[in-house]
């Protein structure tokens, strides 16, 4: 269900919203991080869907700081968690 779902509007998805959602978890996003986070988003959906996520999240953790990083992995498992299991 969440599958087609998501492949049917991940190209929706832009930086104002990544931007909202990231906030709304108290993780608060340059403008820049919020381009990296999105573009990211839409181009390894699949891959982030099927909880293969390390090559995402070493680019992250090269473009924001540690601390922001592990807050961005622990989001993304606690969300995983909750949807996917």
């Amino acid at each position: 269900m969440y599958y087609r779902l998501i492949e049917n509007n991940i190209d929706k998805l832009n930086d104002k919203m990544t931007k909202n959602y990231f906030s709304k978890n108290n993780i608060y996003l340059s403008d820049d991080e919020a381009i990296l986070l999105t573009n990211i988003a839409k181009e390894n959906w699949k891959n982030l869907y099927e909880k293969r996520y390390e090559e995402s999240f070493k680019l992250i953790e090269k473009n924001v700081s540690k601390e922001k990083a592990n807050d961005i992995l622990n989001l993304y498992l606690k969300t995983i968690s909750q949807y996917l299991n």
